[in-house]
Order: C-alpha cells, then sequence, then structure tokens
C-alpha cells in the first residue's frame, strides 16, 4: 500500500509540472484501454511475486486490491457510460453481451486448465461447487474476480431495469453491493472477494457526474486539495487496519489514478492499449502460465526466465483466445 502511494504521490508532483498542469485530457475509450493494459501487468507482477525471489517485485506485494479496484471503476463506469449514451436500449441483450461475454471465455479457460492439471498430476484437485459457495473457492486460479464482477453486473441490470431515476438506479446498485460485501464477510471469505467491490458504484457514480467532477479538477485548490487529503485518508485508514474502512480506500484510489490520467495521461501507448484491449483475457490465463510452468512436469527453475515465460505465454494465449472468440472486433 505505501509503495503504491508514493507512486501515486510521484505522479502527482509529475502532474504539477509545466506542461502537464495545463493539460487535461478526460477519460475516454483510449486511455482506458492503456489503463487496462498497464493494470494487465500489475497483476500478474502481484500473483508472480510470491512464487519468485525478485526483489523489485516484492514492492507489488500489496497490490493486488488497488489494481482490482481499478478494474471494478473501469466496469462501473464503461456500463454507465454506455446506459448514459443508449438509455434503455443498453439492457436489451445485456445478459448475452455483458454477462455471456463474461463467462464463455472463462469457461473456457477453465477447461483448458483443468486439462492442463490432469495432464501434469493424473488428477483434478478442483474445488467443488459447495466450496465455491461456502469459501469462494474458484477451480481457476484468481478467478473469483470473475465471478465478482458477474455479481455486479447483475445488481447493474436488476437496478437500471427497475429504478426510476439516475440517481436512484445508481444508490440501489451501491444498497445491494453493500448487501453483497456484508454476506461475503460474514461468511468468512476472503478479504479480496469484498474489500474493493464498492469501486464498482464508485465508477457508475463518476460517469453520472464526470462533467462535474472534471470541471472540480480544473481548479486550481482542488488541483493541490485532493490528493494530499484523499492520501492523507488512505494513510490514516492503513494504520488503523479496520478492515471495513479498506472498502474506502479502494474508492478514493481509483478517483486518484483518474485524476492523474487527467494531466498525465496524454500518450496513448499503442503497446498498452493492445494489452488493455485483451487484458481480460490476460487475467484469465496469468495463473494458467504460472501453474502450468512451475508444475510437475515443466518446473522453470530459474525466477528471471519463468517471470519471461508466464509473460509471454500469457500474452500469446490471451491474444489467441481472444481472436478465436471475437475476430477483428469484440
Amino acid at each position: 500500500m505505501y509503495f503504491f502511494l508514493i507512486v501515486l504521490a510521484l505522479l502527482y508532483v509529475y502532474s504539477l509540472i509545466e506542461p502537464f498542469r495545463n493539460n487535461f485530457y478526460p477519460l475516454d475509450k483510449d486511455r482506458t484501454l492503456c489503463l487496462k493494459g498497464i493494470l494487465s501487468f500489475l497483476i500478474i507482477a502481484f500473483h508472480i511475486q510470491f512464487l519468485v525471489d525478485i526483489s523489485i517485485l516484492s514492492l507489488f506485494n500489496s497490490w493486488g486490491a488497488p489494481v482490482v479496484s481499478l478494474f471494478f471503476f473501469i466496469s462501473g463506469y464503461g456500463s454507465t457510460c454506455s446506459y448514459l449514451k443508449k438509455g434503455n436500449r443498453y439492457l436489451d441483450g445485456f445478459f448475452y453481451r455483458r454477462i455471456w461475454k463474461t463467462i464463455k471465455p472463462f469457461l473456457i479457460v477453465t477447461l483448458i486448465y483443468m486439462v492442463l492439471e490432469f495432464m501434469d498430476k493424473g488428477y483434478l484437485s478442483s474445488p467443488s461447487l459447495i466450496e465455491l459457495i461456502r469459501k469462494g473457492d474458484t477451480i481457476l486460479p484468481y478467478s473469483w474476480f470473475v465471478i465478482a464482477i458477474i455479481i455486479q453486473y447483475l445488481f447493474f441490470f436488476f437496478s437500471f431495469k427497475y429504478g426510476t431515476t439516475m440517481r436512484s438506479k445508481i444508490l440501489f446498485v451501491l444498497g445491494l453491493t453493500i448487501i453483497g460485501l456484508t454476506i461475503m464477510s460474514s461468511m468468512h471469505y476472503e478479504r479480496h472477494w469484498w474489500v474493493s467491490s464498492l469501486a464498482f458504484p464508485a465508477g457508475m457514480f463518476y460517469a453520472f457526474k464526470e462533467s462535474s467532477w472534471n470541471s472540480i479538477l480544473r481548479q486550481k485548490r482542488w488541483r493541490f486539495l485532493f490528493m494530499p487529503v484523499a492520501c492523507v485518508v488512505i494513510l490514516i485508514i492503513a494504520v488503523s487496519k479496520v478492515e471495513a474502512l479498506f472498502t474506502i480506500v479502494y474508492i478514493l484510489i481509483p478517483l486518484l489514478v483518474v485524476y492523474l490520467i487527467s494531466y498525465v495521461g496524454g500518450n496513448r501507448n499503442k503497446i498498452m492499449m493492445f494489452l488493455g484491449s485483451i487484458s481480460y483475457e490476460i487475467y484469465l490465463f496469468h495463473g494458467v502460465s504460472i501453474h502450468l510452468l512451475r508444475g510437475k512436469h515443466i518446473y522453470v527453475e530459474s525466477d528471471y526466465l519463468f517471470v519471461l515465460l508466464v509473460c509471454v505465454c500469457t500474452i500469446l494465449f490471451s491474444y489467441c483466445l481472444h481472436k478465436v472468440i471475437y475476430g477483428d472486433k469484440k
């Protein structure tokens, strides 16, 4: 957490230097893709650092929840922007467009993982459906996020289907999310299942009030106040170690990152945009690569080679799956 805040602080100082302090780049599809590309590598770094002895990767040992909160935020933001643009027409075919297109690659990668696990070990050590419900254990490594985001999409659909005003729809999603995280916490699901979930309705609210938010960020006083105040709040919560309060942290972090992108995110990096376009597949496949390359039959001993091969295999598998499922368009 502290290293993450240090990085944000350095970017904040960078944003105050000419010419960045005079620029302002509202969040758009390309910048969102770039951000997702960066996040896809950060999530690999977070998970792989537990398995290797590489000092620079150990700096990412607390980046999991901040990265996931940004994925949640982007999902809530994107869904709401689409609804604001299309209205109720956006809900037509929602289950296919959002939910099935999330489930389909998940099922494919899960099947691939089960086949590879059986070939490697000679048996399947996968948890049962009961263990998934009771403890949140998943077959595909690190795939809890898929189930969590599907739940959020369901909250979104029913809230926007039956809500009246835009504000009431968002508040309904917020209420359902709070109920969901409370249930998961009381059932002793691991912390990652629920601690970042409020970032989804936060992204929705940001999309709803984006013009107001942008006008505030462009005011000089808020540029100098928002980042330092938010970081102090995050530090106080981090020191307090009160788990419930961390849900606030993972609302503030996406807002801080979006703020920084508004000033220093002018460049549209094509590599990051490419990775962003397959970021979901990268999230699904990186656990498969990690387990495959340090399994029973294949075991890459060199930590540096292991990290390199995990990244290469993950990107290659992800690109191939994306092309097979979507072709040139998603």
